[in-house]
């Protein structure tokens, strides 16, 4: 119902008096109706439940980086995991303590604690273990150099096991310390991070508060400005009707109108007065509704900012401690690798001991008459077989992990040797053997090796000079790509046999013609192919051979051609090879100053192809490999050795993948932790008014009108920039009202000089005798009544109210007197006028009846709703709110039903 369709003003204004009252009680306004709901008696309980609720939901800050500190505590020392770690627990958070058993149920199958691990790989080596049948180290047990490599072991085992001074007294913390003091920075991690959650959910709870402040101090200042722009409306449709009545009263046709006139215009300031009054009681309570709303705000802004202060403070407490048990666990992992490492280099050289004594087994040097000369200590006829058997040796225990840097596994090595198509040059020997890779991961690998003899002097010579006192062989690796060429000979001359027949006594002619040469070229396709040197000069199916002016084959088809050399790395070519000699032969044969037959026809060939500094590269390998013998050899049973230091390597790498477990588990607590201060930094006290609002736009909802540049500008407002919005929007509601008072007082001065218009016209009336039949005892009994009119009687009318509010029933007789001549019922002590009251008043006036006046339907209210549709109200209270005061009733209803339901 439209607030035109009451006729009656001195009801409504009589009822609005009334709620005035009520008002002044400073009961928040949307409290009245609330007991008589019919949901009031499980509001409150439904109210808590749902407040409980939303701080129950809402997500985790810290849960998995507590679930990180248990799983980093348990691979770093499990020994007292079951202490303050679960004391820790117990007071955390339900996420907290979930994830503390789901990483307990995790780590059960896990392997030793990091600290655990490096106890048992320390004790296993300084203490042995007597059930494995493994003896304890001690640097007596070699007398070379891998005597001070054991020597370097026992002290690691120290830096794991033992804490120690150094020579300045600073205290110097074994691994296992440092695995200790890191578990307990984790249990204090652990600790801050608890803490740090309860701060959380402060700040939660706060923030919770702020938005439920922020919509009602928004809500109140809605109203504020609804109901100041009610009064100023209201005024101004007083003000027009004034003038009228005024210039009623001045044209009147009788004396009868004139009273009349005035008398409506007397009814109308007065209860525009009223209402105005009433109104403004409404205002004033609002106001400090809105203050309280506002207060409110700041108080739950402020206890947001400390909560998140106190958020942050925990987590970068709680990363502190993190980063101080980081800290830790890494000095003990270097310290358990630096025990791997000394382990390693036992065990390595007492690999190289054995290498050297099998080396020195096979090759010896002696000074025998001014010179030295190598001694074969197997000096069998076979001298093939026995230089064949030192270059495998050398293969093995040099070549290979000394020249090309191959981890070989101990023992892996198999080799076969292979009589090439020609009988020499295209001889070969392959090893097989197993190595680690980069990764640590064990690979096969395959390599070709062939020797020639130090005192050879041409490519092709059968005997190769060997004899049982020759000064020493040349071990070089062949390509891939020469046994390929060597396959490709067989395949073409002798039908893929791995030799030549015995009988064909020309094959060394025939390597000298260049018979066996063999060429490369790769195809359109990318793929290589091998052609021999018959098919060049014999060549069939349309090929086209180029040769250059020396008769060198250059191209087949266009494909450049390629010779692949036999034994490339040898002296006679690259010189990419090892000679296995005494240091006294190696110089005599590869130094100008012997001017032996081998320096003048191989190694002077050798430096006019590839410059002096691959001969001095030569020399300097093949005296490492006798530094390497001397250095290295031994008396001990080295093999003997080898096998019990290995026994300490399954607990060396336990504790190394322990201590890499650890150096995991504390890392990622570490990034879990630096989440939760990255999350502790993004404060919510910064945060859009929009969101905490939960709206889209702000000028729309508080129902301003403005540009689109000032409604972006408004969307990007904090919610201190909302504040001050709001304040703004109450010092101009606060104009508006009192502009609405001033119109009033101008009302009250018209209506006072009205009275001397009216007793002018009927003074002319009286005059001119034109009112006949006039009451003239009425008009003076009008103006006596107006004389008492204006401010004056408005101000009575405040009186009364004042004195309703102040409960002495003084004003209940004025109230009842201007609407009724007397009805009214107490509701808990205060005045209101009963429904019979209010229809007697109406009288015959035209209206459906006063509860269709005063409670519109559902439909009719939701009408009028354009973003939600809420109940239409059921307590006569309510629906007099909604009817007295129309879109601003209604929004009052709504703000109602919002509170109520946000609680």
């Amino acid at each position: 119902m439209k607030r035109k369709d009451i006729t009656n003003v001195g009801l409504l204004s009589a009822l609005t008096i009334g709620i005035s009252a009520m008002i002044a009680l400073s009961t928040p306004i949307t409290a009245y109706a609330s007991e008589s709901d019919d949901d009031s008696g499980s509001s409150e309980s439904k109210s808590s439940h749902e407040s409980s609720s939303k701080s129950e939901s809402h997500e985790k800050a810290t849960s998995s980086a507590q679930k990180a500190a248990d799983s980093a505590k348990s691979s770093v020392s499990k020994s007292d995991s079951g202490s303050s770690s679960d004391s820790s627990s117990s007071s955390s958070s339900e996420s907290g303590s979930e994830s503390s058993s789901e990483s307990k149920e995790e780590t059960k199958e896990e392997s030793a604690s990091a600290s655990e691990a490096a106890k048992e790989a320390a004790d296993t080596i300084v203490k042995g273990d007597a059930d494995a049948g493994i003896d304890a180290a001690d640097p007596s047990d070699s007398n070379g150099k891998a005597k001070s490599a054991i020597e370097n072991l026992v002290e690691k085992v120290k830096d794991v096991a033992s804490d120690s001074t150094d020579e300045k007294g600073k205290e110097k913390k074994s691994a296992i310390s440092n695995y200790q003091d890191a578990s307990e920075n984790i249990t204090k991690s652990k600790e801050s991070l608890v803490d740090a959650e309860k701060e959380y959910d402060q700040a939660q709870t706060a923030y919770e508060h702020v938005e439920e402040e922020a919509k009602d101090a928004a809500e109140d200042a809605k109203a504020l400005k609804d109901t100041v722009n009610l009064m100023k409306s209201e005024t101004e449709s007083a003000s027009r009707k004034v003038e009228s009545l005024v210039e009623s009263i001045q044209s009147a046709g009788s004396n009868q109108d004139a009273e009349q006139a005035y008398q409506d215009l007397k009814d109308l300031v007065e209860e525009t007065g009223k209402d105005l009054v009433s109104k403004k009681e409404i205002y004033d309570n609002l106001v400090k509704q809105y203050e309280a709303a506002l207060q409110n705000l700041k108080e739950a802004q402020s206890a947001l900012e400390e909560a998140e202060d106190h958020f942050e403070a925990k987590a970068k407490e709680a990363s502190g401690y993190a980063q101080a048990a980081q800290k830790e666990v890494t000095e003990a992992r270097t310290k358990v690798q630096n025990l791997a490492d000394a382990l390693d280099a036992v065990t390595d050289q007492l690999a190289d001991e054995s290498a050297a004594k099998s080396l020195s087994d096979k090759m010896k040097a002696e000074k025998a008459r001014d010179e030295w000369t190598n001694s074969w200590n197997d000096k069998t006829k076979n001298i093939y077989d026995l230089s064949r058997a030192t270059m495998r040796s050398v293969v093995e225990n040099y070549y290979l992990p000394k020249v090309l840097n191959i981890d070989v596994v101990a023992g892996s090595c198999a080799f076969e040797s292979l009589k090439g198509a020609d009988g020499q040059e295209y001889n070969y020997t392959w090893v097989t053997y197993k190595y680690i890779d980069e990764n640590g991961d064990e690979q096969d690998g395959k390599k070709y090796f062939n020797y020639d003899s130090l005192t050879r002097l041409s490519t092709y010579n059968e005997k190769l000079n060997l004899n049982h006192s020759q000064p020493g062989i040349v071990v070089f690796e062949k390509s891939e790509l020469e046994i390929m060429a060597n396959q490709k000979v067989l395949d073409y001359y002798y039908d893929g046999k791995q030799s030549l027949s015995d009988k064909d006594k020309g094959r060394g002619q025939k390597y000298k013609d260049g018979k066996f040469d063999v060429f490369r070229y790769v195809d359109e396709d990318g793929n290589l192919q091998l052609v021999i040197r018959d098919e060049l000069e014999h060549s069939t199916d349309g090929n086209k051979v180029v040769t250059d002016a020396d008769g060198n084959f250059v191209s087949i088809n266009g494909y450049a051609l390629t010779e692949v050399v036999q034994n490339k790395n040898s002296l006679f070519h690259d010189g990419d090879c090892l000679i296995v000699a005494s240091d006294f032969n190696i110089d005599k044969y590869t130094s100008k100053a012997s001017n032996t037959a081998v320096y003048k026809e191989v190694i002077q060939a050798l430096i006019n192809r590839k410059g002096s500094e691959t001969v001095t590269a030569v020399v300097e390998r093949s005296m490492g490999l006798n530094k390497y013998v001397a250095d290295n050899a031994s008396d001990d049973d080295t093999a003997q050795l080898i096998t019990k230091y290995v026994q300490y390597k399954e607990a060396t790498d336990k504790a190394k993948e322990a201590a890499e477990n650890a150096q995991d588990q504390v890392d990622k607590l570490n990034d879990a932790i630096n989440d939760v201060v990255s999350k502790s930094m993004i404060s919510r006290r910064s945060m859009k008014a929009a969101e905490v609002l939960g709206i889209q736009d702000i000028a729309d909802y508080l129902g301003l009108t403005v540009s689109d540049e000032d409604k972006a500008a408004m969307n990007d407002l904090t919610v201190a920039g909302l504040i001050d919005k709001l304040n703004e929007m109450k010092r101009e509601a606060e104009e508006t009202k009192e502009t609405a008072e001033q119109k009033l007082t101008s009302l009250q001065k018209q209506f006072e000089d009205a009275e001397q218009d009216l007793a002018d016209v009927l003074r002319r009336f009286e005059d001119n005798g034109s009112s006949k039949g006039s009451d003239r005892g009425s008009s003076k009994g009008s103006s006596r009544r107006s004389s008492g009119s204006g401010s004056a009687a408005l101000n009575g009318d405040a009186q009364s109210i004042t004195a309703w509010q102040a409960g002495d029933g003084t004003a209940a007789g004025t109230v009842s007197e201007n609407v009724t001549g007397g009805d009214v019922i107490i509701i808990e002590n205060e005045r209101f006028a009963t429904a019979a009251s209010v229809e007697d008043a109406l009288g015959d006036q035209e209206y459906s009846n006063i509860e269709d006046a005063a409670s519109p339907t559902a439909a009719t209210f939701e009408d009028g709703i354009a973003d939600e549709t809420v109940p239409a109200p059921t307590n006569l209270w309510w629906m007099f709110v909604v009817a007295a005061f129309g879109a601003a009733g209604e929004r009052m209803w709504r703000a109602h039903c919002a509170k109520k339901n946000r609680k």
